[in-house]
């Protein structure tokens, strides 16, 4: 999920995998989504209206808590970025977000390590941790 800040900037807010939620909910009506999605494997996309969600909130309680659920972890998910942030080397950031990708999404490789499934461009890297794709591109040459 990312965020556009201008218009040449963006910001990776979340990766997000097996039934993520994204887009803002806005208590406001007529409130236009300032987030975008793009996928990097196969999705499935379901759009949902906000009185259809109300509806489903209100008849189902259980699906309340999963979606609070969803929520409280894209909000955990959010401090740890912040906290990522607070190191100012970029190559500090790097290697963290990189941890916690394979945290996220990767899989044993035995010993060869863990394998990281994702094409990730350089730039996207670099939205992920508020840098420069050059920057990235140096710190992952010297990884």
């Amino acid at each position: 999920m990312c965020k556009a800040y201008a218009s040449y900037k963006e910001a990776t807010l979340a990766l997000l995998k097996d039934r993520g939620v994204f887009g803002k909910l806005s208590l406001v009506e007529g409130r236009w989504q300032d987030v975008f999605a793009e996928a990097v494997t196969d999705v499935r996309v379901a759009r949902l209206r906000k009185s259809a969600l109300t509806e489903v909130v209100k008849r189902c309680p259980e699906f309340a808590i999963k979606l609070f659920s969803s929520f409280s972890e894209r909000l955990r998910q959010s401090d740890e970025v912040i906290e990522s942030l607070l190191h100012r080397e970029v190559s500090t950031r790097l290697a963290t977000l990189l941890l916690n990708l394979a945290d996220r999404f990767g899989e044993d490789d035995g010993a060869a390590g863990t394998a990281l499934d994702l094409r990730l461009t350089h730039q996207e890297l670099a939205n992920m941790i508020a840098s420069t794709r050059e920057a990235v591109s140096k710190v992952m040459s010297e990884l």
